[in-house]
This record gives structure tokens, sequence and C-alpha cells, in this order.
């Protein structure tokens, strides 16, 4: 089981409560339950739930907002950021369900059941994340039993995007 982002705090919970149908969980920029974790700072908050200026066109505002996310990445592969725009363009995910997801974010809770997680782990984690500190990966790897963490040098929160081939790579390791 593979889960990015809220994606990984959503697959901690299967690899939690039913860890005998879980074989292999690998959990990318993502951190563990409160209050294991560390807050979103101010910053990486109003990254999250920022709202597009009247004089920005959606589409460009957010490429620009997840552009944010990486450390340089975009500028360097504006062909991505364009697809990625069209992908998020096709189904916008509406600021009510935005609020919702992140109150559901901060409800979350219990890390101590993190030691019931028997499959092998691996933590990946890009160490220029400014929504999800790198610190956050590492908290996961030490309340996990036996988990590897994998830190990725100049990587942002867009792990699969920004370094794909190092992730498939760190994968393929356990």
């Amino acid at each position: 089981m593979l889960g990015i982002s809220m994606g990984g705090m959503i697959a901690q919970e299967p690899a939690i409560r039913h860890s005998e149908i879980v074989e292999k969980l690998v959990l990318v920029a993502t951190w563990p339950p409160t209050p294991a974790h560390t807050p979103m700072s101010r910053d990486a908050l109003g990254l999250a739930l920022s709202r597009p200026p009247r004089d920005q066109p959606l589409r460009e505002f957010l490429i620009t907002t997840w552009a944010r996310t990486g450390n340089g990445f975009a500028a360097a592969h504006p062909e991505i950021f364009d697809e990625l725009g069209d992908q998020i363009m096709r189904r916008i995910t509406p600021r009510s369900g935005l609020v919702n997801q992140a109150r559901a974010i901060m409800s979350w809770h219990g890390p101590g059941r993190l030691q019931l997680v028997s499959a092998p782990t691996t933590i990946v984690h890009g160490y220029e994340d400014p929504l999800i500190t790198v610190g956050d990966g590492r908290r996961l790897a030490q309340l996990i039993p036996a988990a590897r963490h994998v830190e990725l040098a100049g990587v942002g929160h867009l792990v699969t995007h920004e370094a794909g081939e190092t992730l498939i790579g760190a994968l393929a390791r356990r």
C-alpha cells in the first residue's frame, strides 16, 4: 500500500487496523497522527488554504501555488506543472472540501497505534517539503516498528514528480 501526503495518513489506518492484509507500506511526504506531528506553520497552512487573487486566472494560481511546494522544481520543469494544472482543472476541489480535509487531518489522532503496524514500512520524505516537515517523516520512522526512512535532498512535497525514479528505487529495496 502506498500513500502520499493526506493519502499517507489514510494508508496508515488499514496498516494499523488490518495488518493481516497490508503486505508492504510506503508512506510519502506525510505525517503521524496528532499529537506526534509538527503542526503546519502559518505559512504552510496559508499556502494550502490560500485563495486566488481576483485578477489571476485560477489555473495560473494553482500552478503557482503548487510550484511553491518544491525547491525550484517548477522553474526547471514547467511542462510538468502545465500537466499538473490541466489535471487539477479537470476536477477542482471545492473550498469547503479543502476545509473539511484540513479538519480531518487535524482531528486524526493516536500515534501509539502505529506500534500495531507489522508490514515492512518505508517512509520517503523530501528534505525541502514546505507543507509537511522532514521531521515528521523521521517521527513516523520512530513510531512504526522497523520502519526505514529515506530523505531526499533538494526535494519538496511533490516527491513523485520531483524524484520519481529515486522513489521507485527506494520502493524496490525493501
